[in-house]
């Protein structure tokens, strides 16, 4: 092979590359660049319009984590303390009086007029608590009320029954002249005898009818040398007599309710404070005393002129000790055009107005936004207190409620603590029938198979939990059950069918279940809500 020499020969690397491919690696065209930059925005575009949605989206999601936070809070705190929690939390329509189902949904529109779970679960039946100790020089003592504010009625008088709890143990057999104190007696033909000063009490008993089956019955109410309802069944099969050794009883004692202030306390005397209606008021003399109260809670007229629920958030939390002494509140964005209070609970006005308030649980002293103490940020949802004495909150728990743009906030529904046959049901008359329409169960054998029974339920705890205590068996000795759970049928006819066959009586029955219901608007303006069921402890039965 020869040897090249001379000039070195390169051949150009486009020497084979068409004219129209190197005019293409010269460049875009003005229409290419065009087109591209057109693609380009509208994949910018669909990308920006995706944003607005997903903004919505997690902040959807925040308002659902936030209120499952508060709600299991609320389920947490009550399962820890479960003497705060009351008999029940019921309601009835108050367009027609009727049982309200605990899923039913929210009126849509203005013009119904049917109750509702939502705005309706209003009356605090049974809620019990040992009043607070004072100082000797302390006006008043305060127990702020554990639901929620309480309501008045047209003529500002408070919606709540208060009784003082006494302790009575049975006499072993009638007394010869006056009841002493702290003792009672039931005779076979039912009839109460108490000590003077008493107004009644709540009795536990057993019954047996005519046809020799044994009848229970729990936290009735009798009044001060009154007879125990089962003595008024004429059957069939009618009563027959009560076992005296199955008696137990709570005296009470009736507290005239009033509206006011601590200036107004005096024995025998409980005060709505009148200005927010979230404390009771009772004299110092009362420190100790355990007392029951029945409350409706606060509500507003809608547009058919019935008492709603006043939709409320109400959170509870550890008092700020360190500068800047401020508080996060559980939701943003509070309501700003509604505010909580504008009058107090006989027509007052309020100026101005107020939008949130604070209870300190230790000692009932209230804060709201409208005094010098309480600085409210309504977008962030913060509030900063001044206190007075800084050292003296440790250990202090404040109560707060206020209101948001979302209408958020969160109920309790409680099955109630026991249950009634309606044959004691039915010896209930007029007004008093409230008292009892939500706690009234039957027993029948409408199966096909006459050998089980059927528990039939009022409306008012569909779908919720109770504990069943009975005897069953074709002959003696009989079996014993205790605790059986179910779950109350959601859909009409509300009822549970026992396990077991050839039930001889029925013990007892008792509500265990509790849900925390949490509601909310989302940002597209849609009704939100978020359970949290839980079972309790049920108690001992006779």
């Amino acid at each position: 092979m020869r040897a090249m020499s001379g000039t070195i020969w390169r051949r150009s690397p486009d020497s084979n590359i068409p004219d129209r491919w190197r005019r293409a690696r010269s460049g875009l065209t003005m229409v290419e660049l065009l087109v591209a930059m057109v693609i380009l925005l509208v994949g910018i575009y669909a990308v920006a319009k995706g944003f607005p949605s997903l903004f919505t989206n997690i902040d959807q999601e925040r308002q659902r984590s936030e209120m499952g936070r508060l709600c299991q809070e609320t389920i947490e705190r009550l399962k820890d303390d479960p003497s705060v929690l009351p008999e029940v939390v019921t309601g009835h329509d108050p367009a027609t009086g009727g049982l309200i189902h605990p899923d039913s949904e929210p009126d849509d529109t203005v013009l119904a007029a049917s109750g509702n779970a939502r705005d309706d679960l209003i009356e605090v039946l049974g809620e019990v608590f040992t009043v607070p100790g004072v100082d000797p020089s302390a006006l008043a003592a305060v127990y702020p009320l554990n639901q929620g504010p309480v309501a008045v009625d047209a003529s500002s008088n408070p919606l709540a029954q208060v009784r003082e709890l006494v302790k009575l143990e049975r006499l072993s057999e009638a007394p010869t002249g006056l009841v002493e104190n702290g003792t009672f007696f039931v005779d076979r033909n039912g009839s109460l005898l108490l000590p003077s000063g008493l107004s009644g009490a709540f009795v536990d008993y057993c019954w047996v009818d005519t046809a020799g089956q044994s009848h229970y019955a729990y936290g009735e109410y009798v009044t001060f040398s009154g007879n125990v309802r089962a003595a008024g069944v004429t059957g069939p099969p009618a009563f027959a007599a009560v076992v005296e050794q199955s008696c137990r009883a709570t005296g009470f004692i009736e507290y005239n309710v009033l509206l006011g202030g601590a200036g107004d306390v005096a024995a025998g005397t409980c005060v709505v404070e009148q200005t927010y209606g979230a404390t009771l008021l009772f004299d110092p003399s009362a420190a100790g005393k355990v007392i029951q109260v029945d409350y409706t809670l606060r509500t507003e007229d809608d547009a058919n002129g019935n008492p709603r629920r006043a939709l409320m958030v109400k959170e509870e939390v550890p008092a700020p000790v360190s500068p800047p002494y401020e508080l996060d509140l559980a939701f943003e964005g509070l309501d700003d055009e509604n505010p909580l209070y504008e009058t107090t609970l006989d027509g007052t006005d309020l100026a101005p107005d107020v939008y949130l308030l604070a209870v300190d649980l230790q000692t009932g002293n209230t804060y709201t936004d409208a005094g010098s103490e309480v600085t409210l940020d309504m977008t962030k949802g913060t509030v900063t207190f001044t206190w007075a004495s800084p050292a003296a909150m440790h250990g202090h728990e404040l109560r707060i409620y206020y209101r948001t743009l979302n209408d958020d906030y969160v109920q309790i529904q409680k099955a109630p603590q026991y249950f009634i046959e309606d044959v004691l049901a039915s010896q209930y008359t007029g007004a008093e029938t409230a008292a009892v329409d939500y706690r009234e169960y039957t027993a029948s054998a409408d199966t096909g198979d006459a050998t089980y029974t059927v528990l039939t339920f009022p409306e008012s705890v569909a779908g919720q939990a109770v504990t069943v205590d009975y005897v069953y068996g074709t002959s003696s000795p009989y079996e014993r059950v205790t605790a059986e759970l179910h779950v109350i049928a959601g859909e009409a006819p509300h009822t549970v069918v026992l396990d077991n066959p050839n039930v001889q009586a029925i013990v007892g029955v008792q509500g265990v279940s509790l849900k925390v219901r949490g509601w909310w608007m989302d940002a597209r303006g849609r009704l939100q809500k978020l359970d949290l069921d839980t079972f309790l402890t049920p108690k001992k039965l006779l």
